[in-house]
């Protein structure tokens, strides 16, 4: 292959750095300066890589931000469910708290079996409900045959 001369000025920095790497044996001030530029020219490419990467990332921030953002909400919605729970429902006495909890267990363990079958065949009770409220909607509706 050939080799063309170069003349180059270098920092002082940088001229004790290449002296340093071409202290060891078999290295060259030729060779260290072909390996720099090989991976500066390498490195350009990546650049590239890096952008393309960077958008996606910055894509998936978003979105994180925007689950965040949703999960705060339901967490909200759900606390102010539970302080309106404690402020509506009157204490109970001594005598009725056993069967109380035991009908608290029993729909607690259904409420936890409907989320179970709800989250493994991907079934989200707002469409559920939008269903019905179109089915209904559509029964409720004024037929084409009634309105002359």
């Amino acid at each position: 292959m050939k080799k063309t001369r170069h003349g180059i000025y270098l920092d002082d920095a940088l001229t004790a750095e290449l002296e340093r790497l071409t202290r060891k044996p078999g290295a060259s001030k030729s060779g260290v300066i072909a390996a720099g530029l090989k991976l500066l020219a390498e490195r350009g490419a990546a650049s590239e890589v890096d952008a393309v990467l960077r958008a996606r990332l910055d894509r998936v921030t978003r979105d994180l931000s925007l689950v965040r953002r949703h999960q705060r909400g339901v967490l909200e919605i759900l606390l102010m469910i539970v302080r309106w729970l404690i402020a509506a429902l009157p204490p109970m006495s001594d005598a009725e708290t056993p069967a109380a909890r035991a009908a608290a267990e029993a729909r607690f363990a259904q409420f936890l079996k409907q989320v179970t079958t709800r989250y493994t065949h991907d079934r989200r009770l707002a469409t559920t409900l939008l269903e019905v409220f179109e089915t209904e909607a559509e029964d409720l509706a004024p037929s084409k045959r009634t309105a002359r």
